[in-house]
């Protein structure tokens, strides 16, 4: 399956009913050629629920974690499951 990714340059400002229409329109489009969605840049819950909302199942940004050094990947990992 495909991958279709929605650039954070969309997600930012979400809020404004012209990016929401462009967001819209991106997840129809990839649903309707089979393909998955991916929001990138999201940084809020409101962000997450708009895109939950509009259909889109995969997001990434500093909502979920920042970068970080690859040696502090396993303890990351060990806090955020263990609170799950």
């Amino acid at each position: 399956m495909n991958t279709l990714k929605i650039d954070q340059v969309f997600i930012r400002n979400s809020k404004m009913h012209s990016k929401k229409a462009i967001i819209s329109n991106i997840i129809a489009i990839a649903t309707h050629l089979n393909m998955e969605v991916v929001a990138e840049g999201v940084e809020t819950p409101e962000q997450i629920e708009l895109l939950k909302s509009l259909g889109c199942r995969v997001m990434q940004g500093y909502y979920y974690g920042r970068p970080m050094p690859v040696h502090e990947l396993g303890e990351w990992f060990i806090a955020n499951t263990a609170a799950s």
